[in-house]
């Protein structure tokens, strides 16, 4: 939930909200008027660790943008965490932004990682904003398509694994850098793979399961072969000692046994 939401007052917070949104690739070119616009416009909202500032579901339209702090987009997963991570977002980058566009219910939750300060652009203002400088909008499909590039390294990943899962072949789970799925905050310093990886931990970890329950399977396999070949094998003995040839030379070989033996005697 939002702990505080203000208006952005006073010169030092103007100075350091102008500075952001200078350096954001959303706003880094508008003019210094535009600038001035989005300023009276936003809202500063501070938030504590597991907050939520979107919830999957939701309908809303504002955009966000991280002040300070780190945040999670994240959908719902069955397993131990009960959310897949999709993304770790910081300071300076927007989340939210698709809902600036078709208004449809919020499709990931972002939840605080850290204390955290974001800005808030209500849909309304935006697009009075993008009323005054078109160009504005230019740089949210930029921004979107770089995010959108992401996701489809993402799902080419997670495709990749997939049929190597069904093939049966695990060499992914050898070739994977660890490092890449170690937990922790991912900045977008890594290449768009090593950090598909790492938002892949929960799928990684389900191969690794899958590839135990495998091995562990082939290992009942085989006792089971073994077991049925020593009951077969256990079964045609028991049949051949049974039959009436075997008991009648069983018989004449006793027979023969105690004729020698009473000949060494005479």
């Amino acid at each position: 939930m939002m702990r505080t939401a203000r208006p952005i007052t006073g010169s030092n917070m103007v100075q350091e909200i102008y500075d952001l949104l200078k350096q954001s690739d959303w706003f880094s070119n508008l003019p210094d008027e535009v600038i001035s616009l989005l300023i009276k416009r936003v809202k500063q909202h501070e938030l504590k660790p597991g907050d939520k500032i979107i919830e999957r579901g939701k309908r809303d339209d504002s955009v966000f943008m991280i002040q300070e702090g780190w945040v999670k987009v994240v959908i719902p997963e069955e397993g131990e965490d009960g959310e897949m991570v999709l993304n770790h977002v910081g300071p300076g980058e927007m989340v939210g932004e698709l809902s600036l566009v078709d208004q449809r219910p919020r499709s990931a939750s972002v939840i605080a990682l850290s204390d955290l300060k974001v800005l808030e652009l209500t849909r309304r203002d935006f697009l009075e904003v993008m009323q005054e400088y078109p160009m504005m909008g230019l740089h949210m499909l930029i921004t979107t398509s770089k995010r959108m590039r992401f996701v489809l390294t993402y799902l080419e990943q997670a495709v990749q694994w997939s049929h190597k899962i069904a093939e049966g072949d695990y060499s992914f789970l050898e070739e994977a850098n660890n490092s890449d799925l170690e937990r922790g905050i991912v900045d977008n310093s890594s290449s768009d793979t090593a950090r598909a990886n790492r938002f892949l931990a929960a799928f990684f970890k389900m191969a690794q399961d899958v590839r135990k329950r495998e091995t562990e399977l082939q290992e009942q396999v085989k006792l089971l072969i073994i077991q049925i070949d020593r009951t077969k094998r256990d079964s045609e003995i028991d049949s051949i000692t049974g039959s009436d040839f075997f008991t009648k030379l069983k018989l004449e070989t006793s027979q023969i046994r105690e004729e020698r033996d009473k000949s060494k005697k005479d």
